[in-house]
Parts: C-alpha cells; sequence; structure tokens
C-alpha cells in the first residue's frame, strides 16, 4: 500500500463516520479505523520516500526513523526537504476534516 491509498483509506473512514455520526457503536468503529488510517500515513509516506530515493532501509529495521534522517544526511539532502514534500502530500487529507 502506498501512502496516497492510506490517505484514501483514511478518508473514506472520515465519510462513514460523517455518514453514521448518530449511530453507535458504528461511529466508534469507523473513527478507531479512521485513527489507525491516519496515524500510519506518516510511516507510508516515509517508506514511499525510502524507496523513491533507494535507501534501502528495511521497515522491520530498529529505529527506521532516525535511520530514514541519517540517510538523508548522507545522500546530501536535507531530512526536513523530504519532510515538508510529504507534509505537502498528506495535506490532502487535513483539508477535508
Amino acid at each position: 500500500m502506498t501512502a496516497d491509498e492510506k490517505i484514501k483509506e483514511a478518508e473514506f473512514f472520515l465519510q462513514k463516520i460523517i455518514e453514521n455520526y448518530e449511530k453507535s457503536p458504528l461511529v466508534e468503529y469507523y473513527f478507531h479505523a479512521f485513527l489507525t488510517s491516519t496515524r500510519s500515513i506518516s510511516d507510508y509516506l516515509l517508506e514511499d520516500y525510502n524507496k523513491k530515493y533507494n535507501f534501502n532501509i528495511t521497515d522491520y529495521e530498529e529505529d527506521f526513523r532516525k535511520k530514514f534522517k541519517d540517510k538523508c544526511y548522507e545522500t546530501g539532502g536535507q531530512p526536513r526537504n523530504l519532510i515538508n514534500g510529504m507534509i505537502g502530500k498528506s495535506q490532502k487529507l487535513l483539508l477535508i476534516t
């Protein structure tokens, strides 16, 4: 799954929350799924950029985020620039909430 697909998944669950706002316990189930989806978006963004820049960090490695940041510096990039790109990508979801 890509970050874009994860964002679409979160949008799906947000729409279900809106549609079922007054239906308990259904709305709680959708809310939990929405939170889980949105929380994982940053992980999928990191993995997308890991592949894009050929950092070759396996996702099961301990301290993936630190290794990602270190690789950015090693290759002459700035993690902040990558993060700004990621934020722009995930703002689609924030606009609808």
